[in-house]
């Protein structure tokens, strides 16, 4: 029995160490580690969290074979794209949907540009203010204030004010909810399909979403109308006394990157627009002129300052890798015959034309017009307005013969279908013979058994 008892003793002393093991690490795992964090270690550990792993999301155009590698950004998703030829140097995760905060106000800018005039009256009215929060931007309009249009675009594009964005929707056009539909129908022209807004301020919606493609096109749509440019570059900017307040309101550019007493001062900037809410976090928008490529850099989803480092490493990585290449100096297809002014693509210095895939589409509405596409392994590095050539126009379409091709494959694809049910047949009719010959000669010997004397 003693050896029992010894191993009963044994089994008893592991489980009580094995138990102080357990109060031990307990406490140590107390001792240091679990200090009560305050609310703002918390934020910065949530923020750190977010950049983390924004910052180990992979960058698409990285992997296309001979593309110059992109910097990693701390944004959800990043583009930069060319904005006259539509040349894509930039992408990652572009096609992903995010909330896009106040950004969205360039999208409002650019219907307001096409459909109103910059000395229109706007007149502010109790919806453009009644919806408002006491931390949402703001310049303080009043109910029956009247400004221009000029004037509240500046509210608008400078200091993000919320009430004057929807005072531009509920002024221009025919009513507020044409001014939505229209932002919707715009994007929609323009390729954005990934896109809905429901208001015209980018104040948080689960149905108001963007993405960074689709926020590149809008925002290379605006680039068109210099007016509002000249409205995004303003540092201050001075809004005259109205009918309702007798004091000017200061309003000032916010967008770090245009300043030049900013830490983060970028020399090519030449416009764009700041976004914030909870559930975006940080996007912006940045335009870009070096002299020769114009350039719109877009980020959604990230975390405070860091989006400017984000932008600046972006575009100092298209501007030094990325050139124009003449369309018409280089295209040898023979189905071009002029291309719109200067037309090109963009592409590094790894990447030749040769290596592109064209796509040509007429349009039904100009005989002989159309529109030339570029890609580069499924990226879109530019496209161009054109004349066809005759010999384009006149080539017979290889669509003709298709028809006669199916017809030709279905006979095959019938006997390929039904040249198992023959061979299933032939196996079941051998499987019975066999079966039937085994019977009779079972019945055979049994009957020469009986006969055996």
């Amino acid at each position: 029995m003693k050896w029992k008892t010894h191993r009963i003793a044994a089994v008893i002393m592991i489980i009580i160490l094995f138990s102080v093991n357990i109060k031990v690490y307990a406490q140590e795992a107390t001792d240091t580690g679990t200090k009560e964090l305050t609310a703002d270690e918390l934020e910065e550990k949530q923020r750190k969290e977010e950049l983390d792993k924004a910052y180990a999301m992979p960058t698409q155009s990285n992997q296309l074979a001979n593309w110059p590698e992109g910097p990693a950004t701390y944004g959800e998703a990043s583009i930069v794209m060319d904005m006259e030829s539509g040349a894509i140097l930039y992408a990652k995760n572009i096609d992903e949907q995010h909330y896009p905060a106040s950004i969205t106000k360039l999208a409002t800018a650019l219907i307001a540009m096409e459909n109103g005039n910059l000395e229109d009256k706007v007149t502010v009215t109790n919806n453009c203010i009644s919806f408002l929060q006491s931390d949402e931007a703001q310049i303080g309009l009043q109910e029956g204030e009247e400004l221009t249009l000029k004037e509240t675009l500046y509210a608008t594009l400078l200091a993000s004010a919320n009430e004057a964005a929807y005072a531009v929707a509920a002024n221009v056009g025919e009513s507020y909810d044409w001014f939505i539909a229209r932002m919707n129908e715009r994007a929609k022209e323009l390729g954005a399909e990934n896109t809905h807004f429901v208001n015209p301020n980018g104040l948080h919606d689960d149905e108001h979403y963007t993405t960074a493609r689709d926020m590149a096109l809008i925002a290379s749509e605006l680039y068109h109308y210099p007016e509002a440019f000249e409205i995004m570059q303003t540092i201050e900017h001075q809004i005259p006394a109205t009918n309702k307040d007798a004091n000017v309101k200061y309003v000032h550019q916010k967008h770090s990157m245009l300043d030049p007493d900013s830490d983060v001062y970028y020399q090519y900037a030449i416009g764009g627009k700041t976004g914030y809410t909870d559930q975006s976090r940080t996007t912006l928008v940045t335009y870009a002129d070096n002299g020769d490529l114009h350039l719109v850099c877009v980020e959604l989803k990230t975390r405070g300052k860091i989006v400017y480092e984000d932008t600046e490493n972006m575009l100092n990585y298209a501007f030094k890798n990325f050139g124009k290449i003449p369309i018409m100096d280089n295209d040898q297809s023979g189905n071009l015959e002029s291309a719109e002014d200067k037309a090109y693509v963009v592409l590094p210095k790894t990447v030749s034309f040769a290596d592109l895939e064209m796509k040509i589409t007429e349009n039904e509405a100009e005989y002989g017009k159309g529109t030339v596409s570029y890609t580069y392994e499924g990226q879109p590095v530019g496209s161009a307005a054109v004349t066809l050539s005759e010999t384009y126009l006149n080539h017979e379409p290889e669509e003709t013969e298709t028809p006669e091709s199916e017809t030709e494959a279905e006979p095959e694809e019938q006997e390929t279908e039904t040249e198992p049910e023959y061979k299933k047949m032939f196996i079941a009719l051998l499987i019975s013979a066999v079966v039937i010959v085994v019977i009779i000669a079972i019945y055979v010997l049994r009957r020469l058994r009986r006969r055996k004397p």
